[in-house]
């Protein structure tokens, strides 16, 4: 998924110019607020995936590894996103 395109919540990155200051504020406001729900979404998954793991001791071989696969899975988005925006920083 490329974040530079990505949208959230009926809004997306990518918008026409109105004021460069405004547009700058606007733009770079959104891009966190979708940084942040899309961390938050992965780091959830993580934490319920190893509580699971934690606290339930009946569960099957099958179960044990679909939940690390839920963790490397977010894990990995989380890593890319992260890789992409600094890829996408522009100081």
């Amino acid at each position: 998924m490329d974040i530079m395109e990505s949208t959230t919540m009926g809004e997306t990155l990518v918008q026409p110019p109105s004021n460069s200051q405004n547009t700058s504020s606007e733009l770079r406001a959104r891009f966190f607020r979708l940084m942040s729900h899309e961390f938050r979404t992965s780091l959830n998954t993580i934490l319920m995936s190893v509580e699971l793991l934690e606290t339930s001791d009946e569960q099957t071989p099958e179960e044990r590894e679909h939940y690390h696969q839920q963790i490397r899975v977010a894990a990995q988005h989380m890593s890319n996103l992260l890789n992409e925006a600094l890829d996408n920083f522009n100081p």
